[in-house]
């Protein structure tokens, strides 16, 4: 049975509302399938001034000081809020401990609506689970990119010391601009493309 869409059609066309439910759907998918395919629950919301201020409190030993990301994870969310078609996802993870803040998932869909796109990512460096947070979060790109209709999913400005370590996880395409590296690319998977009604034509 097809759910009915109870919000009225002059709402629906709203891009901010349109979005903020798509980003709420692909949540609630993830979360069973990221679920399964990890073996410990996972829960997924967008991001909260509270899940940002507690990544920016996020420690790094000396093995790790050079992963200390650049950015201010308050500064961005508050940035990306102003994007309707933005990726953006706090990763949950359930244990003996209760529910902890594992990752953290920022990004945007291009204009053409053909990319989907991370621009950060961190997870909690204490957090050491048996399964790759990196993965996690590419996976969920994934659906996200299919459920939004676009046929390819990256990595936005990576890092180039972590560039091989995204292409262990299928980001092999590199986007290049004087000779730098500005975006790690893979096509969403055919069986993706077509449940998300997307045919041939369109990926071209």
């Amino acid at each position: 049975m097809i759910k009915e869409n109870t919000i009225p059609q002059s709402i629906r066309e709203d891009a901010r509302v349109r979005f903020a439910q798509l980003r709420r759907d692909v949540a609630y998918t993830a979360e069973e399938i990221l679920t399964a395919e990890n073996g410990f629950p996972i829960s997924i919301r967008e991001i909260s001034d509270e899940a940002a201020a507690h990544a920016q409190r996020w420690q790094y030993d000396d093995a790790r000081s050079e992963h200390v990301p650049g950015w201010s994870w308050p500064h961005e969310v508050r940035r990306f809020r102003r994007r309707p078609r933005r990726v953006d996802a706090a990763f949950y993870a359930h244990d003996q401990d209760g529910i902890q803040l594992w990752g953290l998932v920022l990004g945007r869909i291009s204009d053409s609506r053909v990319v989907a796109s991370i621009y950060f990512l961190e997870r909690d460096p204490a957090q050491n689970r048996h399964a790759a947070f990196v993965g996690v979060a590419s996976r969920y790109l994934q659906l996200f990119a299919a459920a939004a209709r676009c046929s390819v999913y990256a990595i936005n400005q990576p890092n180039p010391a972590l560039i091989d370590y995204y292409k262990d996880y299928g980001f092999r395409r590199e986007q290049s601009r004087k000779k730098r590296v500005v975006r790690l690319e893979q096509d969403v998977p055919r069986d993706l493309l077509r449940a998300a009604g997307l045919d041939g034509d369109e990926q071209a």
